[in-house]
């Protein structure tokens, strides 16, 4: 198996390197190991990713951190549909050095941490359009420390940012992974019936799979979902309170201030304020 080195590609003094790739049916990435970290996201499509021995789906909006030893590869589905692959790598002990800083900040769980199997993430629709314009930017800057420290940072707090993160522990099947992504990347966010159907399986099933790899009852996911939408909303858009709950699945006033209390332990109202505070509003002159 073919061993990829820093050295390879980056010239020297580089302190990170950014590609993007489209992956077509007759292309493929083959199993490799690295002597560096890499994380990748999929910008758009779906492809299928052999990690560690394991084949696993990678749909829009999938990120995994990869650390030096992990042996991983790309290709198409069956179906043969492009995806869309960008890749930010950094020298091994570069990544140490962010692992030690972040853990500092109180992060349980930093993206390069030892395990069986990387962290992998879902990113929402809101997540991947804020990634891509950092990418963007990234892609246009010259290849300096603060660059690099600035995009990981977005990165890393994008991820983190969310009161109730909903990660799929290691193991966690493919359908899994795909369906949470699917609710969390609607524009509006559906129902629980919506996530049976993502899944595929029946409702036994999904029920025993999101408890032994997420901790959560399907119900209990959907509405951390729902949450993590109208905080967005509340957070971004000047939406009534109303408007934020209907487009976040609530029908029912009630139970969207209950259950948005029990995640933040603020209503709704309480939590926008809040948020505006950091933007000091004067007084109007005449």
């Amino acid at each position: 198996m073919r061993t990829l080195r820093w050295n390879d590609f980056a010239l020297s003094g580089d302190f990170w390197h950014f590609a993007r790739v489209k992956c077509r049916p007759r292309t493929t990435i083959s199993p490799h190991t690295h002597d560096f970290c890499e994380v990748f996201w999929i910008e758009d499509g779906n492809g299928v990713h052999e990690l560690n021995g394991r084949i696993e789906s990678v749909p829009r909006g999938s990120m995994v951190f990869l650390r030096a030893a992990d042996r991983h590869g790309f290709r198409c589905n069956p179906g043969g549909e492009p995806f869309v692959i960008a890749n930010f790598a950094l020298p091994a002990k570069t990544a140490a050095a962010f692992q030690q800083r972040w853990a500092s900040y109180g992060l349980q769980k930093t993206p390069w941490s030892p395990g069986s199997h990387p962290a992998r993430f879902s990113l929402s629709t809101d997540q991947l359009s804020t990634l891509g314009v950092i990418a963007r930017e990234l892609a246009g800057s010259p290849i300096a420390p603060l660059a690099g420290d600035r995009f990981l940072s977005a990165l890393v707090h994008e991820i983190h940012r969310q009161a109730t993160p909903i990660q799929v522990g290691a193991g966690g099947p493919e359908w899994l992974v795909r369906a949470i992504t699917g609710m969390r990347t609607n524009d509006r966010v559906v129902g629980l019936e919506t996530f049976f159907r993502l899944a595929g399986r029946s409702r036994e099933h999904v029920a025993r799979a999101c408890r032994q790899h997420t901790g959560l009852t399907p119900t209990e996911l959907v509405t951390r979902i729902r949450i993590e939408h109208s905080r967005r909303l509340l957070e971004r858009t000047d939406l009534s309170v109303l408007d934020v709950a209907l487009e976040s699945g609530f029908a029912n006033m009630s139970l969207f201030h209950r259950r948005f209390r029990a995640a933040t332990n603020m209503t709704p109202l309480s939590y926008r304020q809040k948020c505006q505070r950091s933007l000091p509003v004067g007084k109007s002159e005449d």
